[in-house]
């Protein structure tokens, strides 16, 4: 039963009648006939095909929705401020599980290069990106907390000058750009040191 409710759901058809017009769409396309009968008495139907806009997003909605496909449910918030002329994109995700220090920069230093380039060829959307990764510390007595673990700091500029698919170092990169920056966690500041 379950899968003849599956084909159902694939074919479904919609007729809409609306002063004079009928609005037929199956899947992505729609047909419209509109009905204007001429001085003969003809129904003067007119068939146009046409295919359903897809939305339309501002930048911020655009740099969202690239954020949601790069880190899925790790994406804690996305936000947009205006700072002296500037926009500035804030990304909040959680770093995830890694296996120790090396692999949590390693991992922080890859969404960087995954998610910098898609944010700064969205026209208008960010004069700066921030991007903050957190994780979950222990301390000597066993307690938890969640805390900023990287804030890796980009600006527009610099990124036109990444070439993205080759960058070998991106945070000796964003260390020495005017502008750009990265705060690394104190617990991981050694493995920093030696990425």
């Amino acid at each position: 039963m379950s899968q003849n409710n599956g084909k159902r759901k694939r074919r479904m058809l919609w007729i809409i009648a609306i002063a004079g017009a009928v609005l037929v769409c199956v899947g992505g396309c729609c047909i419209a006939s509109v009905f204007a009968p001429d001085q003969a008495g003809d129904s003067g139907a007119a068939t146009v095909a046409t295919w359903t806009p897809l939305p339309t997003y501002t930048p911020i909605e655009e740099v969202a929705s690239r954020a949601r496909l790069t880190f899925g449910g790790s994406l804690r918030d996305v936000k947009t401020g205006d700072v002296d002329g500037e926009t500035i994109v804030t990304v909040d995700y959680d770093l995830g599980a890694v296996w120790d220090e090396a692999g949590a920069v390693q991992t922080a230093l890859r969404d960087v290069e995954r998610f910098a380039p898609a944010v700064f060829e969205v026209d208008g959307a960010a004069d700066v990106l921030e991007m903050r990764a957190v994780m979950t510390f222990e301390n000597a007595y066993g307690n938890e907390s969640e805390e900023v673990a990287f804030k890796f700091t980009i600006t527009a500029e610099a990124a036109e000058k990444v070439n993205w698919d080759n960058v070998d170092d991106i945070g000796a990169v964003l260390e020495m750009e005017d502008g750009c920056g990265v705060y690394v966690h104190p617990a991981l500041a050694g493995a920093w040191e030696w990425r």
